[in-house]
């Protein structure tokens, strides 16, 4: 069974492995070695974040989802022939947690 734990651990190999240095430079956006040694401590990435390390790793070839790393939030997808993966740019539905 996938858990965030190995999702994540999965999405920072991919990205990098044991280097925060590395995985912060493949996700670029302002993320910096700090950033990852934190997610690194917790064992997740913020959602907030999510749909960014989704898209490297799949550009990595890493299949990684939002959806397994944040299972905490409802996610929906959108369609968007930009975004790498094929089911559509993820985004968290907040009017799902409201009701």
């Amino acid at each position: 069974m996938t858990t965030p734990e190995t999702e994540f651990a999965q999405a920072m190999a991919a990205l990098g492995g044991d280097s925060p240095t590395a995985v912060a430079v493949a996700l670029g956006d302002g993320i910096t070695r700090q950033v990852v040694e934190y997610w690194q401590a917790r064992g997740r990435v913020p959602f907030e974040r999510a749909p960014l390390v989704e898209a490297r790793c799949w550009e990595r070839g890493c299949q990684i989802d939002v959806a397994l790393l944040c299972p905490d939030k409802t996610w929906r997808r959108v369609k968007d022939k930009k975004w790498p993966n094929p089911a559509g740019r993820p985004l968290v539905d907040f009017a799902s947690e409201a009701v």
